[in-house]
């Protein structure tokens, strides 16, 4: 009878401590149209979306078009939504799309790492704190489009900056083709363009300061890299692994950097630079105030630019000395004149970069 009593009274713990085993395991307050919720504020009535189970963990994964609604209701309680917490949707790889709500103020830490097939997302004006790695690896991701109205944060083009543009925080990993930094940034952050497999081509203005650890990273089909800045950035204005992954010389690949004329040897004692060498070669410019190539002719005048000599329907880019695109050019065939601020710009025809002079 003792020993009957003793084994319903340890099978009794053995229910109790595992019932609170599986309390302490549950990171969600409670759960509605098959989302997660962790309460932040009762007073407030505020909560987070959050994943299932820790990390991103998830009985089953969300799939197709996802939409966080702006308040969900739990025990007669409203809830407002204020903010999507640390690896939420974590590899979600079945998500096709994401509305935000427009109640969001934070967007935690790898909260969409790794959902390849969303393409746009749109961040609404009260966000203000979005987590590192929040949309890296999203390799259908083609733009990031911030509400003009946000306080902490911009788009140029579906490239996440900073309201003032100084900071270029993320290049959208299905960001394809040629690729200019816009002269207003001074520092690339960590990870800015991590996995940009598609970009070919990328400008790097002589307004950069800093560029934070593997910047680059991974951007596999670069073939060219126009740097404009000056001297090459060593110490702690390059992070570490800059350039890892990327089709450098000292990994038998063949991306050219071209750097401004006489640093060419600078760059290639440089660290992380001089992973490019040989293949350093100095920025292409001919004559600063007409120039001549194979049926095309560009000539600096006063406030203007005389562009003649190529085909009809044929292109160019102009863009100003540190690597911003001013505009994109379609040729008649016949003698264009372009109307441009005083300084030196650069004419870009295929693979021929020219500097001009306009007075």
């Amino acid at each position: 009878m003792k020993k009957a009593t003793l084994f319903l009274t340890l099978i009794s713990l053995l229910l109790v401590a595992t019932s609170g085993l599986q309390a302490a395991g549950q990171i969600y307050d409670f759960s509605a149209d098959g989302l997660f919720y962790k309460i932040t504020s009762q007073e407030q009535s505020e909560v987070y979306v959050i994943s299932e189970k820790p990390r991103g963990g998830y009985t089953n994964k969300p799939e197709g078009a996802l939409v966080i609604p702006e308040r969900v209701t739990h025990d007669d309680i409203e809830y407002t939504v204020k903010g999507v917490a640390n690896q939420t949707f974590y590899m979600c790889d079945k998500i096709t799309s994401v509305t935000l709500p427009s109640t969001l103020e934070s967007i935690g830490k790898k909260a969409f790492l790794g959902c390849y097939d969303i393409k746009t997302i749109s961040i609404p004006k009260g966000v203000t704190k979005i987590g590192a790695l929040a949309f890296t690896s999203c390799a259908s991701l083609e733009a990031i489009n911030v509400n003009e109205e946000n306080p902490s944060y911009s788009s140029i083009d579906g490239v996440l900056y900073s309201k003032d543009a100084s900071t270029l925080i993320l290049c959208p990993s299905g960001k394809s083709g040629e690729f200019i930094i816009p002269s207003s940034v001074h520092d690339i952050t960590d990870r800015a363009f991590y996995g940009c497999i598609k970009l070919s081509a990328m400008t790097i203005p002589s307004s950069v300061e800093h560029i934070g650890n593997d910047g680059f990273y991974a951007c596999s089909k670069l073939r060219q890299i126009y740097c404009y800045i000056p001297e090459p950035l060593t110490g702690d204005a390059m992070g570490t692994y800059v350039f890892e992954n990327v089709s450098t010389a000292a990994v038998g690949g063949s991306c050219v950097l071209y750097v401004p004329a006489g640093s060419e040897e600078a760059y290639a004692e440089a660290p992380h630079w001089r992973l490019f060498a040989p293949n350093i070669q100095a920025l292409p410019m001919t004559s600063i105030s007409e120039t001549h190539l194979d049926n095309f002719c560009a000539i600096g005048g006063r406030g203007k630019l005389t562009l003649y000599g190529a085909s009809a329907g044929e292109t160019v880019e102009l863009y100003d000395i540190n690597g911003q695109l001013l505009t994109t050019l379609c040729l008649s065939g016949e003698e264009q004149c372009v109307s441009v601020p005083q300084g030196v710009w650069i004419v870009k025809r295929g693979s021929d970069c020219i500097c001009i002079l306009v007075e």
